[in-house]
């Protein structure tokens, strides 16, 4: 396995800003740099679950099967019409404060692994990229 070139080509895209980057600032802009760092750490723990996926072989199932595919393509489309619904429903209420009630790092957590499994964006990239760096005779 390459490394070197895997973890650089990682680093540039990670530096990229991407909607995932994008949701992190704003939730270190409105609820603090603790929420954006808690944040970012679901959406890496969502990455965990892809590489694992990937070396696995599951990928290749979603590759495979339109409809596999198309299942994780709406079921992250309807996550994200709930999110944008529940934000439109919640819009005068402060959301500049993080709440104080107990849990909202798990909930802030969670919300970042949902949000990297529930992307096909993300599983055709690790499709796509991870096994240029992959030597089958190792």
């Amino acid at each position: 396995m390459n490394i070197l070139g895997f973890l650089s080509a990682a680093i540039l895209l990670t530096l990229m800003p991407g909607p995932d980057i994008l949701f992190v600032i704003t939730q270190s802009i409105t609820r603090g740099k603790k929420a954006g760092i808690i944040f970012a750490c679901g959406l890496c723990t969502g990455l965990i679950a892809h590489t694992a996926a990937v070396s696995l072989g599951l990928s290749l199932i979603l590759y495979n099967s339109p409809v596999a595919f198309s299942v994780l393509k709406y079921m992250g489309a309807a996550y994200l019409i709930y999110l944008g619904v529940k934000s439109y429903i919640h819009r005068k209420e402060n959301s500049l404060a993080l709440p104080s009630a107990t849990g909202v790092e798990y909930k802030l957590y969670r919300k970042g692994i949902l949000m990297n499994i529930l992307n096909p964006k993300v599983l055709l990239f690790f499709i796509a990229f991870f096994p240029q760096f992959v030597s089958p005779t190792t």
